[in-house]
């Protein structure tokens, strides 16, 4: 099997357990079919001393996550320790003779410059996935506007990749532009198809869901406003359930109760999935996006979609599997919340489930990944 040093920039921890939990999950996927060994190092504020956890999770895939203290006033100190701590870990694997064929990093910054590094003084290739939103059109705080020193960066590293791997077309377009760069291969995000499936339990009340963390780019409160105005002239007992946030800014909690809008807060991935099989139709209305993993997982358990048409989204989303709407209009998202209650049988909930599964199941993303390490290695080979 190839031997693969993965390099995240992003990664679960106890300094936050969702960061980067669907690279964790395009890690196991690819294990099926290379042994897989998994460096992610970062600051910390929840650590005084330099932390250590190794996990392996399966034999063919490795997990080390290193935290040091941060030294928030200092970001350069930061960085210096940084990269101190890649240098002596990639060091120590030489040093045992681990073999590595190939580096995979996901997202570009900062996990890129080690790869940069180790094809410079070792000749060994990289590629890169992409999943930043940073790179997005729509965001305000887009790539355009970063300095010089950032963007000189990021364009070593991505010119640098054997291949650039975005997880959406969308994405694909932006970092063609931004960049000029063409070895490229779209690979999905990953669902987990033991949580994430079809129930065929139906439920007797009508149920909205959306999950996320609730920041402002996912404009929560006008999905909650549209669920009571919605709520206020149907014939039907509705309700909507927000996994991820305790609060809704606009609205007092007890309000929201009393009017079916239920809060869950923060819940693990099998209570997230339990709870979308449950539901009826999920909901999502971002200013931007790339492909999101929720969206992906709600098709996976046979929901409908309602959703804002941005980025990735509608190549997930069509007339079949659910509903787009413009971004930022809520009377749009009114209207496709009430066309979902009364044209809900035209959706085939068990046929959306099936075709989700087929594209973003952990075996057939995982096959995807490790085809682009084949045809690297043989053009280094041939080379």
């Amino acid at each position: 099997m190839i031997n693969v040093l993965w390099l995240p920039s992003w990664y679960p921890s106890i300094e936050s357990l969702q960061n980067g939990d669907f690279i964790e999950r395009h890690a196991h996927a690819t294990s099926f079919y290379a042994n897989i060994r998994l460096l992610f190092i970062q600051s910390s504020k929840k650590v005084n001393r330099r932390t250590v956890y190794d996990l392996c999770l399966n034999k063919d895939c490795d997990e080390r996550v290193v935290l040091f203290p941060s030294f928030s006033l200092i970001g350069s100190i930061n960085f210096i320790k940084y990269i101190y701590y890649y240098n002596e870990y990639i060091s120590t694997y030489f040093s045992n003779e681990t073999r590595i064929d190939l580096v995979h990093v996901h997202v570009s910054y900062k996990a890129g410059l080690v790869a940069l590094w180790l094809k410079i003084r070792f000749g060994i290739p990289y590629v890169l996935t992409e999943h930043w939103t940073l790179f997005s059109k729509g965001r305000i705080n887009e790539y355009k506007n970063k300095g010089f020193i950032f963007k000189f960066i990021l364009k070593k590293i991505f010119k640098n990749a054997s291949v650039v791997m975005p997880v959406s077309r969308d994405l694909e377009c932006s970092l063609i532009n931004d960049f000029g760069i063409k070895r490229t291969k779209v690979i999905p995000n990953v669902v987990d198809n033991k949580l994430f499936f079809f129930d065929k339990k139906s439920s007797i009340n009508f149920s909205f869901i959306h999950v996320s963390s609730g920041k402002p780019v996912k404009n929560v409160g006008k999905i909650v406003s549209s669920f009571l105005r919605l709520n206020k002239v149907a014939d039907l007992n509705l309700f909507l359930l927000i996994v991820g946030i305790y609060k809704v800014d606009e609205y007092d909690s007890d309000f929201l109760k009393e009017r079916n809008v239920l809060l869950y807060g923060m819940l693990d991935h099998s209570d997230v999935a339990i709870n979308m099989r449950k539901a009826n139709s999920f909901i999502l209305f971002s200013d931007y996006e790339n492909l999101p993993c929720v969206v992906a997982e709600s098709l996976c358990c046979g929901l409908p979609v309602i959703s804002s048409s941005v980025n990735g989204v509608p190549e997930m989303v069509n007339d079949s599997n659910g509903i787009l709407v413009p971004p930022g209009d809520e009377e749009a998202l009114y209207l496709a919340m009430e066309d979902m209650i009364l044209n809900y049988s035209r959706y085939d909930r068990e046929k959306i489930s099936q075709q989700a599964q087929a594209k973003y199941n952990p075996e057939v993303v995982g096959r995807q990944i490790v085809e682009v390490y084949e045809k690297v290695l043989s053009k280094k080979s041939g080379s």
